[in-house]
Parts: structure tokens; sequence; C-alpha cells
């Protein structure tokens, strides 16, 4: 009887022990930051209805900055149909399930024309209508969270209404919580201005100095890297934008490549950016960058201080990606690059993501295992519908993020 009330009186320590730990825990705001610091971000939108407490701790901008310095992984691809509102995701994780979409269309936009996506950076998303106006275009721009389903409407631009108008998104939630957009417009398609909209202020302010000259540079497409934007031409000339000291920098253009002892330039496939390293993929052959593209390819890497690109893959048209064969006309959506230790890796450990045009298939393929996987398209394309045909000017990235806009 002695026995049994002493094994009674330490469960009962042990509980009260147990129950005084959890209020510390649970009267500590530190102590639950740091718990909620390791949540899924998922989770976090979740949890954030319990209770005020709880929603205060996550929605305030100092646990916010800490999170998204955490996150930077891209979990899924998406475009959309033209003519179509409905989005569509390729997750590169094999885990995800139908309920994981984080959005199914742009519906929590709320503009009266329809929208377009133009560009996608660490989480954030640009998004556009335009309304006609006799011989210009009055464009109304968006940058929008997607997985939080905040959104701001930026005020027009102090150019007006132009011809042609883009907006790159610059964001880096490791460096600061606040973003740039950067806007390149032109009436005439060669001589183009730079006005940039800053977060913090909510402002624009036009970057002074004459228009500067570019033909043929594809500025819907920016990849930001190493503090600057990014810009490839249809012909493989490269410009880059100081984010920073907004300004431009030197940048060398694709390798030409040598056929029938002349040299000519090679078409890009794809340029992005990838556990800090910036890549481009180009071919040989002479075919626009929205048309489907075939076999025979290099990928290059940038070296950080920009004194050239460097080759590491060559994809020739004899190898086979069972059960696809090169010969099949394909796009890249893609670079993933694997999260090996970089000293003790021989041969970088890069995927590529391939849409085989004319299917509803997209494949991620393992140029150093030579490992093909199957990807997953969400929502899962009607069979008989008309065929899916996406390249890598019209697909974006999404990163779960937390961050305001």
């Amino acid at each position: 009887m002695l026995g049994a009330n002493k094994e009674a009186d330490l469960e009962d320590e042990e509980l009260e022990q147990t129950s005084s730990s959890a209020a510390i825990v649970a009267d500590s705001d530190d102590l639950i930051t740091n718990i909620f610091l390791h949540l899924p971000i998922k989770s976090l939108l979740r949890i954030k209805s319990v209770c005020k407490r709880w929603l205060s701790l996550i929605s305030d901008p100092f646990f916010v900055n800490l999170r998204n310095r955490t996150t930077n992984v891209v979990s899924a691809l998406f475009f959309k149909r033209v003519h179509s509102s409905e989005l569509y995701f390729v997750f590169l994780d094999r885990n995800n399930s139908n309920d994981d979409i984080p959005i199914r269309d742009l519906s929590f936009v709320e503009d009266s024309v329809g929208l377009e996506v133009t560009h996608s950076c660490n989480g954030l998303i640009c998004c556009r209508s335009r309304r006609r106006c006799t011989d210009y275009f009055y464009f109304t721009y968006y940058i929008c969270n997607p997985t939080t389903k905040q959104y701001r409407k930026l005020p027009p631009t102090l150019g007006g209404g132009v011809v042609h108008s883009f907006v790159n998104i610059a964001f880096d939630p490791c460096k600061s919580p606040h973003y740039k957009a950067i806007c390149i417009s032109s009436n005439d398609g060669w001589h183009w201005q730079i006005e940039i909209y800053y977060s913090e202020i909510k402002q624009w302010r036009q970057i002074c100095g004459e228009p500067f000259t570019s033909l043929g540079m594809n500025f819907d497409r920016g990849v930001l890297w190493n503090g600057a934007m990014h810009w490839i031409s249809t012909e493989g000339s490269s410009l880059s934008f100081d984010v920073e000291r907004e300004c431009f920098r030197r940048m060398p253009s694709m390798p030409l490549i040598s056929i029938d002892r002349e040299y000519r330039n090679r078409m890009y496939l794809y340029i992005g950016e990838s556990q800090g390293h910036l890549y481009l993929i180009g071919t040989d052959f002479d075919r626009p960058l929205d048309e489907p593209q075939t076999t025979c390819f290099h990928i290059f890497e940038m070296e950080t201080d920009y004194s050239g690109w460097v080759l590491k893959y060559q994809v020739d048209s004899d190898v086979p990606i069972a059960p696809i064969h090169l010969d099949i006309c394909f796009s890249i959506l893609h670079l993933v690059r694997g999260e090996g230790d970089e000293e003790e890796e021989e041969e970088e450990d890069l995927s590529l993501v391939i849409h085989t045009v004319g299917d509803h298939e997209v494949f991620s393929y393992n140029l150093k295992d030579i490992a093909l996987r199957k990807l997953r398209i969400v929502p899962e394309p009607i069979q008989n519908s008309r065929p899916l045909k996406f390249w890598w000017s019209s697909t974006y990235q999404y990163i779960e993020s937390i961050c305001y806009v």
C-alpha cells in the first residue's frame, strides 16, 4: 500500500512538473516564437486563427523577417493556358497532394480587366492588366504573395502610357524584408527608361540619365542573382542592373559556337538562378524561344566575378532519356542545383525540369545520375483536352513565404 502511494505521488509530481513546463513555454513569447520558426508555413497560416496572441506573434514584422530568411526553396512551378484563368502547378516535391495547391487562379486580386503573371521572385509574383488608349497602353501592376493571398496595387508609373512595359521584382528576404519593382518601358522598342518602386516608401522614382538602347532583350524574364537583375536577348547578348547601386554592370554575352569553322550566335533556352549560382542553357538550333526545343544544348554557369560563362554540361542528340528521347520536341522549364558539398562534388548535381511538348507530361532529369522522374501536374489535365504547350518564358516559380507586400 505504501509503495502504491509513493508511485501515485511520483506521478502527481511528474504531472505537476509537466504542467509547470508547459505553462513556462506558454507564457514565454520567445520560446513560442522559436517553436513557430521551425513550423512549415502552411501550419503557421492555420494556427494564426487559434488565438489573438498567436496571430500577433506570427504577424509581427520581426517574426516574418526571421521566418522568410529560412525559406528560399522552389517547391513548385506554375503556369496557365492562354485565355484561361486556371493555374497549373508542377510540384518538385513528390510528397505533395491536391490539397497543397496554393491558389487555383488569380481571383483573389480585384481587377475587372483580367490579369497575367509577368514575373516571380523569392515568394512574390507580379501580375498586370492593361487598358488600351489610342496608341498606348496603361498598365496596372500588382505585387502578390500567392501563399497568403495578399496583394498590393502599385501606383501608376511616372512615365504614364507606353507601348512596352515590363516589371521585374527584386526581392531577397535574406538581405531585407523590402522589395523593389524595376519597371523598364519604351515607346519604340529601342530606347528604354528605368523606374523603380520602393516597397518601403511605396513610391516610384525614375532613374536619372539618358534612356539606354537595347534591341531584342527579354525584359520580362529578369533573374535576380548576386545583387543584380540579369536579362538576356534572343541573340545571346546580356545586360545586368545592380539593384543596390542602381546602375548597369558589365556582363559577358553567351559564348559563340563554331559551326563549319564559322562562329555564330547561340540561341538560349533558359536563364535562371539555383542555390546561389546563375545558369544559362543555349542551343545550336536557330529556333524561337517560344517554340518547342529539340536536342543538343549546353549548360553554362556565370563566374561570380562576371569574368565569363563556364561550360558545365553538354547534352547531345544521341543521349536517350528513357522512356523519352531527346529527339522528341521538349521545352526546359527549370534547372535545379543539388544541395551537396561543392568541395566534395567532382561533378555538379544538376537536374532539368523538362516538358515534352504536345502531351501532358513533365519530367525531372538528373544530369549526374542520368535518372528520370515523372512529376505531377495539378490539377491533372484532362487527357482528351488540348495538349499542354509550355516553355520557360511562361513558367514561374512558387516559393512559400509569409512576407508582406
